[in-house]
């Protein structure tokens, strides 16, 4: 389940059980063992980084839908839920068109997939292609040496 939700986490499509020797965890989680993970400094957001690229991890994905999210992935030092936005389509309850909406990633996280994040001041995860996770949506797979 995801932190502050009563649903179920949604697998990517290629997902198979765990392999002997592998480990799946929640990335807020995880980072939350390390220390603080609201309001970081930027040399702690440097460290985690490096310590998420030590891991070597298998697999990444975002559990609310399913889809897959580059191992190669970093935490952003300047976004966060409450301070990235962007713009979206979203269907309109009441017209036939879609409309192009500005909103932050917290507010898009709540109204698609209807959950509350618990650390809206968190780094989010970055991946290659440009799109951002908050990092209690993403589940890691990595090999334990």
């Amino acid at each position: 389940m995801l932190p502050g939700v009563v649903r179920p986490i949604n697998f990517p499509p290629n997902y198979a059980p765990l392999p002997p020797g592998y480990v799946e965890f929640n990335l807020a989680s995880h980072l939350l063992m390390l220390g603080r993970i609201e309001h970081v400094s930027p040399q702690t957001v440097r460290s985690l980084n490096q310590f998420l690229q030590e891991m070597e991890p298998v697999m990444m994905w975002n559990s609310c839908n399913g889809c897959l999210i580059g191992a190669e992935s970093e935490l952003s030092l300047d976004a966060t839920p409450t301070s990235h936005s962007f713009y979206h389509k979203l269907a309109a309850k009441y017209q036939a068109r879609r409309r192009l909406r500005f909103t932050t990633v917290k507010r898009y996280f709540e109204d698609k997939y209807k959950i509350t994040l618990s650390y809206p001041n968190s780094p989010l995860l970055r991946d290659p292609s440009g799109s951002m996770f908050p990092i209690e949506c993403v589940w890691v797979r990595f090999r334990v040496r």
